[in-house]
């Protein structure tokens, strides 16, 4: 069968010549052809660009998400550095009451940690190298955590049982500063302000403004409430088991020979009186007579 020809008339406006452009039949399925492509090529390119306007916004909100966790990953790091830090204090302090009172931190109440480590194939799998080690080392964290509040707990049941065993016993020990000061001399050999050589100082001296309140480190029994060559006016008191303390160059005592005096409780002020180059506390701790370091047994 043959093939028609096909004639495209171009009339303008008014009476300018009709133009006639004659068009054959493969000319025809050739334009056909290249506009099928054409259209083709335009959907292609339209149908990727719109894809990778998704694929764009979608990489920037992963981005996004991903530096939220990075911010967030560093915030729960710090947070855990702090409970560590807690917790180290806690030991401390667990440390020094242990001291104080005289009994031994039980070597076997550390918790013994080990094994092999295995990385998580799902979590390898799913998350970037960098934030799949910081939940790994995240992990470990708040594993040694549990451990070590594990331990800590176990230390304060037994510390629990020996305080309420020995209620008397942990009255009697002067735990507390007696005085708001600051420590200008320490416990020991020094060298003596008055005579220039080296001397034993059998306490501490803790610097404070004239009339600021002295108070009993421990519960006890007032044995001397009275002047004393060196010590100026002098507070001793008596709390059982061997426990003395002494509180000297006081400006005025507030209690009396004989009177019972409890933790806390104000028995004087500070002063200078007696051998002193300025107002402080010379503050005693005495075990059987024999003078002890004080600071061993402060855990306020």
């Amino acid at each position: 069968m043959k093939l028609k020809d096909y004639t495209i008339l171009l009339v303008p406006d008014h009476t300018a010549k009709v133009h006639r452009i004659r068009l054959t039949s493969r000319r025809a399925k050739a334009l056909l052809i290249l506009g099928g492509a054409g259209l083709i090529l335009f959907l292609f390119f339209g149908i990727s660009y719109f894809v990778s306007l998704g694929q764009s916004k979608h990489l920037a909100l992963l981005e996004a998400e991903n530096q939220d966790l990075k911010v967030q990953f560093k915030a729960l790091s710090q947070q855990m550095t702090s409970v560590q830090n807690k917790l180290n204090r806690i030991n401390e302090l667990d440390h020094r009451i242990r001291l104080a009172i005289g009994i031994e931190q039980n070597q076997n109440s550390e918790v013994g940690v080990g094994g092999p480590e295995v990385d998580s194939p799902a979590m390898s799998q799913l998350l970037p190298q960098e934030q799949a080690s910081q939940i790994k080392k995240i992990a470990a964290k708040l594993s040694q955590l549990d451990l070590s509040l594990g331990t800590q707990e176990l230390s304060l049941e037994e510390l629990d049982a020996y305080l309420e065993d020995n209620e008397a016993l942990i009255m009697a020990t002067p735990s507390i500063w007696p005085v708001q000061g600051w420590v200008t001399s320490g416990f020991g050999e020094r060298l003596s302000p008055f005579y220039g050589e080296r001397a034993i100082h059998e306490g501490i001296d803790i610097a404070a403004p004239v009339g600021t309140l002295i108070r009993a480190s421990a519960s006890g029994i007032v044995i001397q409430a009275s002047w004393d060559q060196g010590y100026g006016n002098l507070v001793t008191i008596a709390h059982g088991y061997g426990i003395t303390t002494r509180y000297g160059h006081c400006a005025e005592i507030l209690v009396q020979k004989g009177e019972a005096v409890k933790r806390g409780q104000v028995i004087a002020t500070v002063g200078a009186t007696g051998r002193a180059t300025g107002p402080h506390l010379h503050y005693e701790v005495r075990i059987y007579g024999v003078p002890v370091n004080p600071l061993r047994y402060i855990f306020e």
